[in-house]
């Protein structure tokens, strides 16, 4: 198995480079690549088994884009053949339509996905997050960024439906984006290490019958938080 991580010179915020030591503890046999953001991404002409891409400032992003423009096709082809992407925070932004800034300009984005994230950089947005996979396992976490993300076409799959927080926008109660084997959320917690249940089907990309160390204190954990989150008392 073979791990790449992107960019994490400079997509590393909130403390979610966390994830990749958590997934290294869940496949220590598994070969982790880390890719710079002066290198061309190997899951390019290489067989990768996860590509992972975390938050970011918002400049870093106008630099991916830059430099992945090239590779649209490339990278559309990937995730068409079910490459496994795992994207976090704002990171799935640079795949949209495009970026708006505040004061209106556009930044064009690699298209693959149909929203636009527009920014507010003056008024950051925080809440907490429960919400629910597959109808049935429930997912708690945290979002602070800068944007909304609004649909330009209505057919893009989400990841979770919202019970509580914010979904990709005011208006709607769908959250990330799951599309055949790319998940990209703005969720942050790390999102793998809050929520056992989703992380043990997140493994079944890769395993048939996965196990989760630790897993019965992590559930503890996870439903001592899930009752905070389910007060209206708690906030942020």
């Amino acid at each position: 198995m073979k791990i790449e991580v992107l960019y994490p010179d400079i997509a590393n915020l909130f403390g979610e480079m966390g994830h990749i030591d958590f997934i290294r503890n869940i496949f220590p046999y598994a070969q982790l690549v880390k890719t710079h953001i002066t290198e061309k991404p190997r899951f390019l002409t290489e067989k990768i088994d996860l590509i992972y891409l975390g938050p970011m400032a918002e400049k870093y992003q106008e630099q991916i884009i830059e430099k992945w423009l090239p590779y649209k096709a490339k990278i559309n082809e990937k995730i068409e053949e079910g490459n496994i992407f795992l994207f976090i925070g704002n990171a799935m932004e640079v795949l949209f339509e495009y970026i708006e800034k505040d004061n209106g300009e556009k930044i064009n984005g690699l298209g693959i996905f149909s929203y636009y994230a527009k920014r507010q950089m003056m008024s950051r947005i925080n809440s907490l997050y429960h919400g629910k996979y597959k109808n049935d396992i429930e997912i708690i976490g945290f979002k602070t960024q800068f944007t909304y993300a609004h649909p330009i076409k209505a057919n893009v799959p989400y990841l979770f439906e919202t019970i509580r927080g914010l979904g990709m926008d005011k208006e709607t109660k769908n959250e990330g984006i799951h599309y055949k084997n790319f998940y990209g959320t703005y969720l942050i917690g790390p999102l793998l290490v809050m929520n056992p249940d989703f992380t043990i089907d997140f493994m079944k990309n890769f395993v048939e019958n996965p196990k989760l160390e630790y897993y019965k204190e992590m559930k503890e954990a996870f439903n001592i938080r899930l009752e905070e989150f389910k007060d209206s008392k708690t906030t942020l």
